[in-house]
């Protein structure tokens, strides 16, 4: 049942409500030089298989670990943290994406390439959680500087 690239989309959409629209970036796929404030799916942890494993060629059943950057640009390292720290507000990237589901699934939306949302789709998920901020780290990307932070969310597919 688990279509991965449809999970990733799932989550970013969810993700796309947590900057005010004009304010922020949000990608299903890692970037390696994103235009700050970019939150983006940077792929799956870990995959633990269920009990008869892959149902379909590619299809694998189970828990997943899929992890979720926050990439904020350094012109202030002051105003990088006030905005990392707002991003850990329950109503931010927690809330957000724990905010989804009706108990017969979840992530019914999918970012698609051109940054809109789609809506109506079949749920990629039965249920997604919050499971750790795994911290802060400098990275250096190219010519420039950023703080990152990660979020790691635990998906039943």
């Amino acid at each position: 049942m688990a279509d991965v690239e449809a999970i990733a989309r799932g989550i970013a959409a969810l993700l796309r409500d947590v900057y005010p629209a004009g304010t922020g970036h949000v990608s299903h796929v890692f970037k390696e030089a994103p235009t700050p404030p970019t939150l983006q799916v940077v792929g799956v942890e870990r995959m633990t298989p269920e009990q008869g494993g892959m149902t379909a060629p590619g299809d694998w059943q189970g828990d997943w670990v899929f992890l979720v950057e926050a990439y904020l640009g350094l012109i202030s390292e002051q105003a990088a943290h006030q905005r990392l720290y707002a991003l850990l507000s329950t109503d931010a990237v927690p809330g957000e994406v724990e905010s989804d589901g009706d108990g017969a699934g979840c992530l019914y939306s999918r970012l698609l390439d051109n940054g809109t949302v789609q809506t109506g789709q079949s749920a990629a998920a039965e249920s997604i959680e919050f499971l750790e901020y795994r911290g802060p780290q400098r990275v250096e990307r190219g010519a420039a500087a950023a703080l990152t932070g990660t979020f790691a969310f635990r998906v039943i597919a």
